[in-house]
Formats: C-alpha cells, sequence, structure tokens
C-alpha cells in the first residue's frame, strides 16, 4: 500500500506499483480543498476486467451534443464527484449500455464474479 499526501488531505493506494503520473494526479487531487476530511482509498486498475470497452452505447461527440447537463448531474446522484462537467459529459451514464445488457452479452465468454456499484468518481476534464 502507499499513501500519498496533500495539503488537505492523504490517500491510501492499495497497491505498490504506481507511475509518477499517476501519483501526480492523485496528489492533485489530495491538493484540493474538496476532499479535506474524506478517507480517500484507491484500488488499483480494473481495466483488465471483461467488459471494459465493450459498453460504449453512443460516440463522444453524440454524447457531447445529446446529453443535457441536467440529466448528466440527475445520473450521478448518490456518486460523490467533482468532475460533472461539460468536459466530461461524454462520460455520462447514459452514453454507456445498461449493465444486464453487457452482462448477457458477456456471460457465455466470462462468469461474472461481482458486480460493484461507485460511490466517488473522478476523472480529467475540461475546465468549465
Amino acid at each position: 500500500m502507499m499513501e500519498i499526501k496533500g495539503a488537505c488531505n492523504t490517500a491510501r493506494i492499495f497497491t505498490e506499483n504506481c507511475d509518477s503520473a499517476t501519483i501526480a494526479q492523485v496528489k492533485n487531487l489530495m491538493d484540493q480543498p474538496s476532499v479535506e476530511g474524506l478517507k480517500v482509498r484507491i484500488m488499483p486498475d480494473c481495466h483488465e476486467s471483461a467488459p471494459h470497452g465493450a459498453g460504449r452505447l453512443m460516440s463522444r461527440s453524440e454524447a457531447r451534443s445529446s446529453i443535457s447537463m441536467k440529466d448528466y448531474r440527475e445520473s450521478m446522484e448518490g456518486i460523490f464527484t467533482t468532475c460533472v462537467s461539460k468536459g466530461t459529459i461524454d462520460e455520462s451514464p447514459m452514453a454507456y449500455k445498461p449493465a444486464a445488457e453487457i452482462i448477457a452479452n458477456i456471460e457465455p465468454t466470462a462468469q461474472i464474479i461481482s458486480q460493484i456499484k461507485p460511490i466517488c468518481n473522478y476523472k480529467a476534464g475540461g475546465d468549465d
């Protein structure tokens, strides 16, 4: 496990193998007043999962032109995030297929062990 300290908080990352760009991004996050007092825990990259990349429903440009900020904000209710903006609207939940559809498509080739529900979301995006 690694700890990365910033001006406002410390993050625990549950790996010993972390590249410098990731460390810098987490340090930047820990410097933000919005994370003060929170327990910040970061799991290793999970992109080795079977459905990664299989779930996009619309292109990034289609998402930017068809999803409203109101709908995007509402879809993220209950998930801690400081990243809901026009710069990340192409990553909104509506740009992706429903989980049940992805599961139905991959079940013949993959065993579903568990399904996680996001409680926190952080991503780089525009400053708007």
